[in-house]
């Protein structure tokens, strides 16, 4: 190994410490050996521990030798004690603590806070009951945390058992527990015990809308509280919005149609949702006259994530009111997906499509930029006008040395490499470094290029 090969060469920091106690799959081996390198006098950082505690996969082996080899050194403080709580295996790790160092252990509200939100949240909270009760207080925070985690059902039965005293069942607790991903269970749980006390707001009902789960948790509070349940314009919007849009939108207008307003908001919301084409589908279906395209609701279509599809599906069944203007245009650019919705747009209405410098920037700073910026140049490249505002939304994207790639083979004429491109490249991560070298290679040697290659490099 190369640790003992280079033993009392290798120069440890907390820094080294900080990034091998966070490695998930790290042999405690390896720990251990990095360990015996520090010298008498080395001291082992706050920040260790926490990473540590934190690991959900080695954690509890890793704790256990700075606890054995470092253990005076190592405090355990709040943050440590709260990033035990809300690792994945907070239990164990939570366990090592009270065994080894429990006069050190500190059982505050936000402890308490981050082994009620947890993963292994009934796990934890069991343990911190059973071992430390006097000092775990049941506040609302706490039952909020507990009704937002993702097993809610579990641990919220365990406080309701133990401490239901304490637990109160408060707005903020109800709407937490309708946005939940199990959200029916942990409402099923509140509602057969504690029923008198959940009350079902406009707030409550929106969370329900925009859940994981939203047709499941919508049912069950339309059979049991449905005189509760008012469909607003906000729960519409949220409805249309959410990411099963279209399941949750038919089971309003099924059981609810005459309350449900398809307003511009609500289009606009269902336009912009990942489930556009289903949930449009459904609105034009069934509540056409209803549904007015306007230039909002075409934006938030050419802005989607699957775009195309809706602006496909916009086109074929109400082409007349779909106007391509230039918020439109900087919509489509800027998508996730550009280069598909562009095409569409340039085959279906490319008389409509002004490529303006605006169009540009939101194309050159895109996710897929290349992509669409080679689409652009082919077929409207006489449009195409390579500013310093493109270059630097370039310098700015995501795979920036893919798209300069492109500008620099179709236009590098036009490409100006300016202090303000730099410091947009040299801000953008690892991804700058390969435009810089890109520049570097294409002949762009310029003081400033030299100048940023260093800064990067850093």
């Amino acid at each position: 190994m190369l640790l003992d090969e280079r033993r009392g060469q290798v120069d440890i920091t907390n820094e080294v410490l900080q990034t091998a106690a966070r490695g998930h799959f790290i042999d405690a081996e390896i720990i251990r050996l990095l360990l015996e390198e520090l010298s008498d006098d080395f001291e082992v950082e706050e920040r260790v521990a926490m990473a540590a505690a934190s690991n959900g996969y080695s954690g509890g082996k890793i704790m256990q030798l700075l606890l054995e080899q470092r253990g005076e050194e190592v405090k355990i403080t709040e943050r440590v004690v709260i990033a035990a709580a809300e690792s994945y295996d907070a239990s164990k790790i939570m366990q090592l603590l009270l065994e080894q160092r429990g006069e050190e252990v500190k059982i505050t509200e936000r402890v308490v806070i981050a082994a009620a939100g947890s993963y292994d949240a009934s796990k934890i909270m069991q343990l911190l009951l059973e071992q430390r009760g006097e000092e775990v207080k049941i506040t609302e925070p706490v039952v909020i945390a507990a009704a937002g985690t993702y097993f809610a059902s579990k641990i919220m039965q365990l406080l309701l058992e133990q401490r239901g005293e304490e637990v109160k069942i408060t707005e903020p607790v109800v709407i937490a527990a309708a946005g939940t991903y199990f959200a029916s269970k942990i409402m099923q749980l509140l509602l057969e015990q504690r029923g008198e006390e959940v009350k079902i707001t406009e707030r409550v009902v929106k969370a329900a809308a925009e859940s994981h789960n939203a047709s499941k948790i919508m049912q069950l509070l339309l059979e049991q509280r449905g005189e509760e349940v008012n469909i607003t314009e906000p729960v519409v919007i949220a409805a249309a919005g959410s990411r099963f849009a279209s399941e949750i939108m038919q089971l309003l207008l099924e059981q609810r149609g005459e309350e449900v307003k398809i307003t511009e908001l609500v289009v606009i919301a269902a336009a912009g949702s990942y489930d556009a084409s289903e949930i449009m589908q459904l609105l034009l279906e069934q509540r056409g006259e209803e549904v007015k395209i306007t230039e909002p609701v075409v934006v938030a279509a050419a802005g989607s994530y699957f775009a195309s599809k809706i602006m496909q599906l916009l086109l074929e069944q109400r082409g007349e009111e779909v106007k391509i203007t230039e918020p439109v245009v900087i919509a489509a650019a800027g998508s996730l997906f550009a280069s598909e919705i562009m095409q569409l747009l340039l085959e279906q209405r490319g008389e409509e499509v002004k490529i303006t410098e605006p169009v540009v920037i939101a194309a050159a700073g895109s996710y897929f930029a290349s992509k669409i910026m080679q689409l652009l140049l082919e077929q409207r490249g006489e449009e195409v006008k390579i500013t310093e505002p493109v270059v630097i939304a370039a310098a700015g994207s995501p795979y920036a040395g893919d798209v300069m790639q492109v500008l620099l083979e179709q236009r590098g004429g036009e490409v100006k490499i300016t202090e303000g491109v730099l410091k947009t490249a040299e801000k953008n991560k690892g991804l700058g470094k390969n435009m810089i070298k890109l520049l570097a290679a294409e002949g762009h040697k310029g003081s400033n290029v030299m100048n940023g290659i260093v800064r990067v490099a850093r």
